[in-house]
């Protein structure tokens, strides 16, 4: 299992005035809108089209040193014949949700966890997307799941959260509530004597 910080560089964080002038900076240099500007009081998406959309406030990006780190534990995990599954609160994939909510440098995130090869990372669960999604990265044998929001659960059924079980060949995601359940076959297993999930 491997934890990573979308918010690493963000412009959205309270009480860190560096790390708030760091996201707007990096946001100045995708999205031409007045970011400064009181909350509500600009369309912070203006002009903004296709995955442009994902250069908004409320998202998120990895520096580049967790990147790294990344593709160093993911390689150590493949040499050992592990994988992984990787939680992130914002999505990496685009087509596992919407460009507004999508990580801001997503490309370097996929190159990331596409580095070790195929069958490294089984599964990336995200949520951000209050929808929910799901796609599959064929060039990393990827499953990636964004799971949706429990604050559109109904007073009558408020449940929305999953188990993933871990099998040789499969996920299995036990859904309640909004959370569908899902069955994601493994792609096959990293080059090694034997391969633990």
């Amino acid at each position: 299992m491997v934890v990573l910080d979308a918010y690493d560089i963000n412009a959205i964080e309270r009480g860190v005035s560096e790390t708030i002038e760091e996201g707007i900076a990096y946001l100045s240099r995708h999205n031409p809108n007045d970011l400064r500007a009181p909350r509500g009081s600009v369309d912070v998406s203006m002009g903004l089209d296709g995955a442009q959309r994902r250069f908004l406030p409320m998202g998120g990006a990895f520096r580049r040193e967790q990147l790294r780190w990344l593709e160093a534990e993911l390689r150590e995990m493949r040499a050992a014949g592990e994988r992984a599954i990787v939680l992130t609160h914002v999505p990496v994939m685009p087509e596992a949700t919407v460009y507004g909510a999508l990580v801001w440098n997503f490309d370097e995130a996929l190159e990331a966890l596409r580095s070790p090869g195929c069958g490294t990372v089984a599964l990336v669960l995200a949520g951000h997307f209050h929808d929910g999604g799901y796609a599959f990265d064929a060039a990393a044998g990827t499953h990636h799941v964004t799971l949706p929001s429990p604050l559109h659960s109904s007073p009558e059924d408020p449940r929305a959260h999953c188990v993933v079980e871990v099998f040789e060949d499969r996920l299995e995601i036990l859904g309640a509530g909004l959370v569908p359940s899902r069955s994601l076959a493994l792609a096959p297993c990293p080059p090694s004597a034997k391969c633990d999930v």
